[in-house]
């Protein structure tokens, strides 16, 4: 999919694309690069790139996304107990 990309930008702006350009950082930094036809037509790819990646990770490492997932909501559980035990121990 990112030779397919590749492929559109040299055939309408005579340059390429480097490895890993559909990333988030890389593509924020080509994407305003392009011209508004290439970029209308590389969006979508780089949604669909994206969302494979995505799903590749999850097939491939399913035991490090759910402790990612499980850090978050602790943190998000155990941030407002802090609060409520910190205040409660400043009144005190």
């Amino acid at each position: 999919m990112e030779n397919h990309g590749r492929a559109l930008r040299i055939e309408h702006e005579h340059e390429t694309l480097s490895a890993g350009w559909a990333g988030r950082r890389k593509w924020k930094i080509i994407g305003p690069q392009c011209s508004e036809f290439v970029r209308k037509q590389l969006e979508p790819l780089v949604k669909q790139i994206r969302a494979t990646k995505a799903q590749l990770d999850r097939r491939i490492n399913p035991t490090k996304l759910e402790n990612r997932e499980s850090k978050t909501k602790n943190k998000q559980t155990i941030t407002p107990r802090l609060t409520t035990l910190t205040e409660a121990s400043s009144i005190g």
